[in-house]
């Protein structure tokens, strides 16, 4: 039997990492009590650099191979007064990136530059693997 290459490419390749869009308290619960680590954006429909950041961003977070860490897209407007949100908005700008790891908001000095937040993204995870015992998959 002769089978598509990108068929089996795909049955081969670890799991990527979930995205989710948050839209309550309780979903933003949900999968922080769900997931090991959390990578979160928050961004604005009418943000332009937001809009320029976010297929880069997108496509760098869903390509990493983390075992139990998702991906949560935090909407600015619908949750900037809303005080369950407030340990990300301390900080009254966006687009944000950071990681959410046992209640902590880690973030990139430059939040805007796919270099640093790559860079910061590897040194965080690094750190909580190294502490926790997290399990990083770089098996393919």
């Amino acid at each position: 039997m002769i089978h598509d290459f990108y068929e089996t490419k795909e049955a081969i390749l670890p799991n990527k990492i979930p995205e989710f869009t948050i839209t309550s308290i309780e979903d933003f619960n949900k999968y922080t009590n769900l997931y090991y680590v959390c990578f979160v954006f928050l961004w604005a429909e009418w943000c332009k650099p937001c809009q320029e950041l976010k297929p880069k961003l997108d496509e760098y977070v869903l390509n990493l191979v983390y075992e139990n860490c998702c991906y949560l897209k935090i909407d600015f407007d619908k949750f900037s007064e809303d005080p369950d949100f407030k340990m990300f908005f301390e900080k009254k700008f966006i687009p944000q990136f950071a990681l959410y790891y046992k209640n902590e908001v880690f973030r990139p000095i430059i939040p805007m530059d796919m270099r640093f937040i790559s860079d910061f993204v590897f040194h965080k995870m690094k750190e909580i693997e190294e502490n926790n015992k997290l399990k990083i998959n770089n098996d393919f």
